[in-house]
């Protein structure tokens, strides 16, 4: 009938295909259920991503929803995908970042190595090469500071 796992990236994308057409139609979980003739939880399960159906099952969710065609086809596609254990979902950590990514609204990158443009002066660039170990000349250093390598 149905595989119960963790949502995937791809079963999410599904499930909210699947309400989305719901919603157009107006219907809700309960009317969905009662025209698939399968409980409401499995329904739910399933335009939530915890439920993977069955080929079988999910054809009829389409059909009655009125899919037809490419879209049909391309949904059908990513039941499949959906069904397969992908790489991301072996790690508990990996899933936790999937997730804060996916709900979060800006993502921020510091990176204490990296010193902005405006403050990578001439005498930065030649102590930075100094402390960082190059036992260059000091004619060299400034050579190399002054063409960027």
């Amino acid at each position: 009938m149905a595989e119960y796992r963790e949502p995937n990236i791809r079963a999410r994308q599904l499930g909210e295909r699947l309400l989305e057409r719901m919603a157009e139609k107006g219907w809700g979980v309960r009317e969905m259920s009662r025209r698939l003739e399968m409980s409401a939880q499995w329904v739910s399960a399933v335009t939530r991503g915890r439920a993977r159906p069955s080929p079988v099952h999910l054809a009829r969710f389409l059909t009655t929803l009125g899919f037809r065609g490419e879209e049909y086809r391309a949904l059908m596609a990513m039941g499949d995908e959906m069904r397969k254990p992908g790489l991301l979902e072996r790690s508990e950590v990996l899933r936790t970042l999937i997730s804060h990514e996916e709900h979060a609204t800006a993502i921020s990158v510091f990176q204490a190595s990296v010193v902005p443009g405006l403050l990578q002066t001439g005498d930065y660039a030649r102590n930075l090469a100094v402390e960082m170990g190059n036992r260059l000349e000091p004619d060299k250093v400034t050579v190399q500071v002054v063409s960027g390598l």
